[in-house]
């Protein structure tokens, strides 16, 4: 996957959470997606399976344990919600979705 103007590229994204006994509970693993300027892209699984938090990490606001997020083939790591241009998040409500 290599970035153009305007294309927002993952590259192999993991997230984890601590859990109670100490050990780390993965709820992103290694996952790659592109999406051009002008795209839309939807994303669907079962509950729990990580779409929220590959979301939060995109836009900034959930850290990232490896992998990279890049926006027009600039990576967006240790930049701030702030610096993170033109990416906003729209999360869906489940009671005013269409089913």
């Amino acid at each position: 996957m290599s970035a153009r103007a305007g294309d927002l590229v993952a590259r192999e994204v993991r997230v984890t959470f601590p859990s109670d006994d100490g050990e780390r509970i993965v709820a992103v693993d290694s996952v790659s997606l592109s999406l051009a300027a002008g795209e839309t892209l939807g994303l669907v699984g079962e509950s729990g399976c990580g779409k929220t938090t590959l979301a939060r990490a995109i836009v900034g606001v959930q850290a990232v344990d490896s992998g990279a997020i890049e926006l027009d083939g600039t990576s967006l790591a240790h930049r701030s919600r702030a610096q993170r241009p033109a990416i906003q998040p729209v999360f869906q409500d489940p009671f005013s979705s269409p089913n």
